[in-house]
């Protein structure tokens, strides 16, 4: 659940699962997507998806999502 003060459009993001490669990519919502990694943060492209690795955020808006390894 978010916080009262946080908003987060439905479809705001899409997170593709290929084998061992993931990737998330923004829909097109009105706060944008961004993905912190190793080599710091890039807005994410609307509609085309971007390899995320465990140990990065994707932020959506300003919401953090952290990426957590399997286990």
């Amino acid at each position: 659940m978010l916080p009262a003060e946080q908003h987060l459009s439905r479809n705001h993001l899409d997170i593709l699962v290929n084998g061992w490669t993931v990737s998330a990519s923004d829909l097109g919502s009105a706060n944008g997507s961004a993905y912190r990694g190793d080599f710091g943060e890039i807005a994410l492209v609307p509609h085309v998806p971007t390899p995320i690795q465990p140990g990065g955020t994707l932020m959506l808006g300003t919401l953090g999502v952290d990426i957590l390894p399997a286990r």
